[in-house]
């Protein structure tokens, strides 16, 4: 392994550098740590990953990389194990999908504003970092009215969005005041939320 290079490019000037050394394989579960100044006003770090090979191939050549963490500091910190759930919470601040789910699976819940007028409201699974752009494509979503699957008509992200919840509309038949489910209709539709930089 060769350790971290990095590069900078402006108009008429490219900086390149390397750290770390040549370290041979072994048989082992081996860490490496590497620490490299970095010129300021670098907008582009790549990590590479060298190896030549020696054994058979297929049957005793090959290079395994696990638990890979790139950091800001003087120095390296002892390697950092997040949970799956942790990492999903921490991406879901910044953005969520809602892919369209099969016929009749529940998305979320409202209540018929008028007689061509729905909002259903979808609480986040995580308090995202700001209020989030919401985006929809209606693909078969359906509103539950009265019992009867029916298509959402004209989809829309709503108009009340929070760090915590989101709402979406659509404009199907129905009897004002009475509550009402989206749902799934086995589709290509989706509700994004994102409260990226």
């Amino acid at each position: 392994m060769d350790g971290l290079q990095f590069a900078h490019t402006d108009p008429g000037t490219r900086y390149r550098g390397r750290c770390g050394e040549h370290r041979a394989a072994d048989h082992h579960q081996t860490r490496y740590a590497f620490t490299a100044q970095v010129p300021a006003g670098c907008t582009e770090l790549g990590v590479l990953f060298n190896a030549t090979p020696v054994g058979t191939a297929g049957a005793a050549d090959f290079v395994q990389i696990m638990g890979v963490q790139l950091e800001i500091g003087a120095q390296a910190t002892p390697f950092e194990h997040r949970d799956i759930e942790l990492e999903l919470a921490i991406a879901q601040r910044y953005f969520f999908n809602i892919p369209e789910p099969a016929s009749g699976v529940v998305v979320g819940a409202g209540m018929v504003a008028g007689a061509t007028s729905e909002i259903i409201f979808i609480p986040l699974p995580v308090q995202m970092r700001a209020a989030p752009t919401v985006t929809v494509s209606a693909g078969s979503f359906k509103f539950n009215l009265a019992g009867v699957a029916t298509a959402v008509g004209t989809f829309a992200a709503g108009t009340t969005h929070t760090p915590n919840y989101i709402s979406v509309t659509g404009n199907a038949a129905g009897t004002a005041g009475q509550g009402t489910l989206l749902q799934g209709g086995g589709g290509a539709g989706f509700i994004q939320a994102s409260a990226d930089f």
